[in-house]
Protein backbone atom coordinates (compact mmCIF):
# COMPACT_ATOMS: atom_id res chain seq x y z
CA UNK A 1 0.00 0.00 0.00
CA UNK A 2 2.82 2.37 0.95
CA UNK A 3 4.11 1.87 -2.70
CA UNK A 4 0.96 2.50 -4.22
CA UNK A 5 0.79 5.93 -2.71
CA UNK A 6 4.14 6.50 -3.30
CA UNK A 7 3.81 6.50 -6.81
CA UNK A 8 0.30 7.43 -7.16
CA UNK A 9 1.82 10.85 -5.49
CA UNK A 10 4.91 11.24 -7.68
CA UNK A 11 2.66 10.70 -10.88
CA UNK A 12 -0.14 13.56 -9.71
CA UNK A 13 3.07 15.79 -8.43
CA UNK A 14 4.78 15.38 -11.75
CA UNK A 15 1.81 15.67 -13.74
CA UNK A 16 0.80 18.78 -12.13
CA UNK A 17 4.39 20.39 -12.48
CA UNK A 18 4.01 20.21 -16.30
CA UNK A 19 0.48 21.68 -16.46
CA UNK A 20 1.23 24.27 -14.32
CA UNK A 21 4.68 25.11 -16.09
CA UNK A 22 3.40 24.17 -19.59
CA UNK A 23 5.71 24.71 -23.08
CA UNK A 24 8.44 22.02 -22.99
CA UNK A 25 7.37 20.76 -19.25
CA UNK A 26 4.50 19.33 -21.45
CA UNK A 27 7.32 16.15 -21.84
CA UNK A 28 7.00 15.35 -17.85
CA UNK A 29 3.49 13.76 -18.70
CA UNK A 30 5.27 10.76 -20.06
CA UNK A 31 6.94 9.86 -16.92
CA UNK A 32 4.02 10.82 -14.70
CA UNK A 33 1.90 8.28 -16.80
CA UNK A 34 4.85 5.50 -16.01
CA UNK A 35 4.76 6.41 -12.61
CA UNK A 36 0.72 6.24 -12.43
CA UNK A 37 0.78 2.98 -14.07
CA UNK A 38 2.63 1.40 -11.40
CA UNK A 39 0.98 2.50 -8.89
CA UNK A 40 -2.16 1.38 -9.96
CA UNK A 41 -0.20 -2.11 -10.30
CA UNK A 42 0.72 -2.01 -6.74
CA UNK A 43 -2.74 -0.56 -5.67
CA UNK A 44 -4.37 -3.69 -7.36
CA UNK A 45 -2.20 -5.72 -6.32
CA UNK A 46 -1.23 -6.87 -9.62
CA UNK A 47 2.52 -7.35 -9.81
CA UNK A 48 2.01 -10.22 -12.93
CA UNK A 49 1.02 -6.48 -15.22
CA UNK A 50 4.78 -5.79 -15.46
CA UNK A 51 5.72 -9.59 -15.73
CA UNK A 52 6.30 -11.22 -12.61
CA UNK A 53 5.69 -14.42 -11.94
CA UNK A 54 4.10 -15.95 -8.58
CA UNK A 55 7.77 -17.43 -8.10
CA UNK A 56 9.45 -13.96 -8.12
CA UNK A 57 10.77 -14.85 -12.03
CA UNK A 58 10.24 -12.67 -14.83
CA UNK A 59 8.12 -13.43 -17.94
CA UNK A 60 9.72 -12.00 -20.81
CA UNK A 61 6.22 -11.90 -23.34
CA UNK A 62 4.91 -9.67 -20.76
CA UNK A 63 7.61 -7.47 -19.79
CA UNK A 64 7.88 -6.84 -23.92
CA UNK A 65 4.01 -6.06 -24.04
CA UNK A 66 3.81 -3.51 -21.08
CA UNK A 67 7.04 -2.38 -20.26
CA UNK A 68 7.61 -0.12 -23.60
CA UNK A 69 5.10 2.41 -22.22
CA UNK A 70 6.99 2.96 -19.33
CA UNK A 71 9.93 6.05 -19.11
CA UNK A 72 13.36 4.70 -19.98
CA UNK A 73 14.23 6.05 -16.32
CA UNK A 74 11.61 3.94 -15.09
CA UNK A 75 12.84 0.90 -17.10
CA UNK A 76 16.38 1.51 -16.28
CA UNK A 77 15.23 0.98 -12.55
CA UNK A 78 12.96 -1.88 -12.56
CA UNK A 79 15.75 -3.50 -14.05
CA UNK A 80 18.98 -2.43 -11.95
CA UNK A 81 15.83 -3.66 -9.16
CA UNK A 82 15.13 -7.17 -10.85
CA UNK A 83 18.85 -7.82 -11.41
CA UNK A 84 19.64 -7.43 -7.96
CA UNK A 85 16.95 -8.85 -6.61
CA UNK A 86 17.61 -12.43 -8.60
CA UNK A 87 20.80 -12.68 -7.12
CA UNK A 88 19.91 -12.54 -3.54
Amino acid sequence: MKYSLLFSLLAVAIAGFAIRTGSWSWILLYPAFSFGMVGASYLLSMPGIFGKQPNGSRSAGVMLGWLWKLSPVHWMALKARWSTRSRS
